[in-house]
């Protein structure tokens, strides 16, 4: 986690293991956004990684909440490769 922040780099927050029956968590877990955050992360996108068109979007907000309670202000939408920080 350290080498991504250095390198500016961010990570996304994927909720399909929210609905994978053996998961039941974002990838990467709260246990690890936690630790990105305490690093001095902050760039974050959100994907739901949606196959199907019901899938698309599902869990975005319950990890727009998840990201709050974190500590996080902010995700991240990307335009031309640069980063677009909108408020959470």
């Amino acid at each position: 986690m350290k080498t991504v922040i250095e390198n500016g780099k961010g990570i996304e927050v994927n909720t399909s293991g929210l609905r994978h029956p053996a998961i039941h968590e974002t990838i990467p877990s709260e246990k690890i956004l936690r630790i990105y955050k305490e690093l001095g992360g902050e760039k974050i996108t959100v994907g739901s990684d949606a196959h199907r068109t019901v899938d698309a979007g599902r869990g975005v907000v319950h990890t727009f909440d998840m990201l709050r309670e974190l500590g996080f202000r902010y995700v991240c939408a990307y335009r031309r490769r640069e980063p677009e920080f909108i408020t959470l």
